[in-house]
This record gives structure tokens, sequence and C-alpha cells, in this order.
């Protein structure tokens, strides 16, 4: 298998583990992406396999190995692992989040992408209450 193939065929349901990113910690002290194989680090430069890498030279690093094993809602992608690294990492900020749903217990954001993902969701069809609250 070449190492394209192997990157396209890399799925959530796939792998054992997340990992946690803390990176924008800098500018947002309670901000953590988890980062899944199709879920991106929210400012879109830290891949599953970027942040593999990163663990791999620096296990104390910004990025930790996130268990997948006690799934709470498959359908939002709610996890009882992610939600303890979060709530660790967050300093408590957060307690739990979904990986898949971004109006059920959704993930922090640094600034910039939470502006996107609300201008987004407020120039869709979408009837329903969106995180701003506009309809």
């Amino acid at each position: 298998m070449t190492s394209v193939t192997r990157l396209v065929t890399l799925t959530d349901e796939g792998v054992d583990v997340y990992y946690s990113c803390i990176m924008c910690q800098a500018f947002s002290p309670s901000h953590v992406c988890v980062v899944t194989p199709e879920r991106l680090g929210l400012c879109g430069a830290v891949s599953w396999l970027d942040a593999k890498a990163t663990h791999e030279l620096d296990p104390e690093g910004p990025c930790q190995v996130i268990t997948k094993e006690k799934c709470i809602d498959e359908r939002i992608g709610e996890y009882e692992d992610v939600n303890e690294a979060v709530r660790k990492l967050s300093q408590g900020a957060l307690e739990d989040v979904s990986l898949y749903s971004i109006i059920e217990k959704p993930m922090t954001s640094a600034d910039a992408s939470s502006v996107s993902v609300v201008l987004s969701l407020s120039q869709t069809a979408y009837a329903s209450p969106t995180v701003s609250m506009l309809v």
C-alpha cells in the first residue's frame, strides 16, 4: 500500500487513538483540539499524521495520545476518554465535547475559527438556531 493510498483510506474508525493538540494555548489558554484522521486541528495545520509524528518526536509535547475506547454517543462522536483528556488539557474549562457536531457539545476554538463556522452556518438554509443564536 502506498503512502497516498494509506492516507486516503485512513478513517476515524480505522485507528485506535486520536491525538490532542494544545499548540494554540499560547494565545487561547483553554483551547484544545482533538485531531482524528477525518478531523484536522481547527487551525487546519495539524493532521492526525502530523500529531502522531509530533507525539513520537516529543512524547511530553503539545500532541498527546487520546484513547477512544469508551463511546458515549456514536452519532455525535462523544467518548468518555476524549472528555477526560479535554477536561484535563483545558484546565477544566471544557467538560465534554463531541467530534461530529458543532451544535451539541462543540469543541473550543481559537478566535478566527469560531467566526468562520458561525458565518458558514448563518448563510445556509439551516432553520434552527446556530451556535451564535442566528436563525
